[in-house]
């Protein structure tokens, strides 16, 4: 799987998999990691 490392606006992010017309957002909270698995 693609993963790219970005920043929006200053606050660290990544970008995983290929090209999409669909986007899912998961957002992680205080001392938690976003390299972690995202539960659906």
């Amino acid at each position: 799987m693609i993963k790219t490392n970005l920043m929006i606006q200053g606050i660290p992010a990544i970008l995983w998999g290929e090209p999409s017309a669909k986007l899912f957002i998961a957002v992680h909270g205080n001392m938690s990691s976003k390299d972690g698995k995202t539960r659906l």
